[in-house]
C-alpha cells in the first residue's frame, strides 16, 4: 500500500481518513484496466465507490446493471409492496378492533337541536356525493329522530371534493367533560429520534374514523344535513376530546417500542 495526497469527504461533508492507495488490474467483461483503489478507515462496513477515474476509463452496461437491482428501471417499489401486502394497504377504512370510544356528557347536560344550514347550490352535489360515501362506509347512517343534532361544515377541497364534519362547538362540545391526555409537541417527538439512523412514517388514513364509538355516544354527535339527519358511528374530527382519545389508544399500541 502506498501513502496518497488526497483528500476525500463524505456526502454530509464529513472528511475520510484515508489509509493509503493500491494499484490493482480491473476487469469488467472485455475491457481491463490498471487503476488506483484508495483505502479509507470506515467504524463498519460500507460498499466501494467507484470514482470518476474509474467510471472514465471503464464503459459500464448501465441499463444492465439496473436492470439487475432488487426494482427494474420501471417499476415502482412501492406499487409492489402495496401489491405484496394487499391486507395491509387496502383503500377501505380500517376499523380498530377491541376499542370503542365513549365520550362523556355531563349529568345535567340539555340536549341541544340545531337545525340543518343552507349549503351553496354549487356545493350540493360534492356534499351529497361525500355524504353517500360515508354512509356506504359506515362512517354514517341515517336516523329519523334525535335530542341532539349538530349542523354541518362543508369544505372545499382543491380536487373539488369535499371535506364535511359537525360544529360541534356550539352542541355537544359544550356539555363533555373533555379527556385530558398530554399530546407529546414537536421537540419531544424529536428528542426521542436522536441518533436514529433509519425513520419511518407511518399515516393512518382519517385515524379519528377508525375508532368505533360506543352506541350512547353516538346519539350525541347527530349531524344536521339539507339530506337529513345521520349520526356518526365512530369518532368525529372536532369533537374537543377526540385528540385525547386517540393519542391515549396509540401510545397504548405502541406501548415498549423505543424510538416512537
Amino acid at each position: 500500500m502506498q501513502p496518497v495526497n488526497r483528500v476525500l469527504h463524505a456526502y454530509a461533508g464529513a472528511q475520510l481518513r484515508i489509509l493509503g492507495q493500491l494499484v490493482v488490474e480491473v476487469q469488467y467483461g472485455d475491457q481491463k484496466a490498471t487503476l488506483p483503489l484508495i483505502i479509507v478507515h470506515a467504524d463498519k462496513y460500507a460498499p466501494p465507490l467507484l470514482g470518476r477515474e474509474w467510471l472514465t476509463v471503464l464503459k459500464l452496461d448501465w441499463p444492465n446493471l439496473f436492470s439487475q437491482g432488487q426494482y427494474g428501471v420501471n417499476s415502482d417499489p412501492i406499487a409492489e409492496l402495496k401489491s405484496e401486502y394487499k391486507d395491509i394497504f387496502q383503500p377501505e377504512l380500517g376499523t380498530v378492533r377491541g376499542v370503542k370510544a365513549t365520550l362523556h356528557v355531563k349529568e345535567d347536560a340539555i340536549p341541544v337541536f340545531h337545525k340543518a344550514r343552507t349549503v351553496p347550490l354549487a356545493l350540493r352535489p360534492a356534499v351529497e356525493k361525500e355524504l353517500a360515501r360515508m354512509e356506504q362506509e359506515t362512517i354514517i347512517y341515517p336516523v329519523d329522530f334525535s335530542e341532539w343534532a349538530t349542523p354541518l361544515v362543508c369544505v372545499p377541497k382543491t380536487d373539488g371534493t369535499v371535506r364535511l364534519c359537525g360544529d360541534y362547538k356550539n352542541t355537544v362540545n359544550k356539555s363533555i367533560h373533555t379527556d385530558q391526555y398530554p399530546i407529546p409537541t414537536s421537540e419531544e417527538v424529536f428528542s426521542k429520534l436522536a441518533g436514529g439512523e433509519k425513520f419511518s412514517k407511518i399515516d393512518l388514513k382519517c385515524a379519528y374514523q377508525q375508532m368505533l364509538l360506543d352506541d350512547k355516544s353516538q346519539e350525541y354527535v347527530t349531524i344536521n344535513t339539507h339530506k337529513g339527519l345521520y349520526r356518526y358511528t365512530c369518532l368525529p374530527f372536532s369533537i374537543s376530546s377526540s385528540p385525547a382519545i386517540w393519542q391515549r389508544f396509540i401510545e397504548q399500541v405502541l406501548a415498549g417500542l423505543d424510538s416512537t
